[in-house]
C-alpha cells in the first residue's frame, strides 16, 4: 500500500529536457534476467543510491565538462570526500599535519585508521605556531 500507484503506471523518463532529480536509494529490475545481465555488465542501470543515480552522474559529468576534466566524482558526504581524499594522496610511510581542530570524526579517522596504513599523524593546536613549524619539518 506504500508504493500504491507507483510502479505499475510509473513513466521512465527518457525524453526530458533536463535530468529529472532522482531521490531514491534503492532501484528496481523488470524481472531476474535483467538483474543477471546488470551484474554481468551486460545491462546499464542502476543498483542502489550509494553507487550512484543519474542525478549525480549527470552532475558529475557537466562538473567534468566545465572544469575541462577527465572524471569527477560527488561525494555523498564530508567524511566520505575527507578519507577519501587522504587514502589516494597520502601513502604508506606518508605522514599528516593536522590541528586538534581539525573535524573530530575526521581527526580521529588520521589518528586510529591510518596508522595502521603506515600513515604517520601529528596533531598541533592551531595557537602553537612554533609546534605546527616543527611538525612540518618532519
Amino acid at each position: 500500500s506504500v508504493h500504491g500507484g507507483e510502479r505499475a503506471g510509473r513513466p521512465k523518463v527518457k525524453d526530458s529536457l533536463t535530468t529529472p532529480i532522482v531521490q531514491t536509494a534503492t532501484f528496481t529490475f523488470e524481472n531476474t534476467a535483467e538483474l543477471i545481465a546488470y551484474q554481468e555488465g551486460r545491462y546499464q542501470s542502476f543498483e542502489y543510491g550509494r553507487y550512484g543515480n543519474p542525478t549525480t552522474m549527470t552532475a558529475e559529468q557537466k562538473i567534468a565538462e566545465m572544469e575541462v576534466a577527465e572524471d569527477c566524482l560527488i561525494s555523498t558526504s564530508g567524511m566520505y570526500a575527507a578519507t577519501t581524499m587522504l587514502m589516494s594522496l597520502v601513502p604508506p610511510g606518508g605522514h599528516i599535519v593536522t590541528t586538534t581542530d581539525c573535524y573530530r570524526r575526521t581527526r580521529q579517522f588520521i589518528q586510529t585508521f591510518l596508522p595502521k596504513m603506515g600513515i604517520g599523524a601529528t596533531v598541533v593546536d592551531p595557537s602553537d605556531y612554533e609546534g605546527l613549524e616543527e611538525a612540518l619539518k618532519k
